[in-house]
């Protein structure tokens, strides 16, 4: 039986990953992800001399939340005394 080169992984019919296994090769550049996927997964060997053709990348609009968590347990105190109780 012929292992899969590259395996997509889905959970409600919703692409969320994709193994590229070890032993895939390819003598040209191969992309696995849809072309609107944020980021890209794909093959590029690495050979002497190779140029990438130009190209252009997606746009991508991003915006980060962040929380701070501060905490003034000391290793005497137990767990219950901490901010995060």
């Amino acid at each position: 039986m012929d292992k899969k080169l590259y395996e997509e992984i889905k959970y409600n019919e919703k692409l969320i990953t994709i193994i590229l296994w070890s032993n895939y090769t390819s003598d040209k550049i191969v992309f696995f992800s849809p072309p609107d996927f944020s980021q890209q997964l794909g093959y590029l060997p690495n050979k002497r001399g190779n140029i990438i053709k130009s190209h252009i990348h997606k746009k991508i609009d991003r915006k980060v939340e962040c929380a701070n968590a501060r905490s003034k347990t000391s290793k005497s105190e137990s767990p219950e005394k901490s901010d995060f109780s």
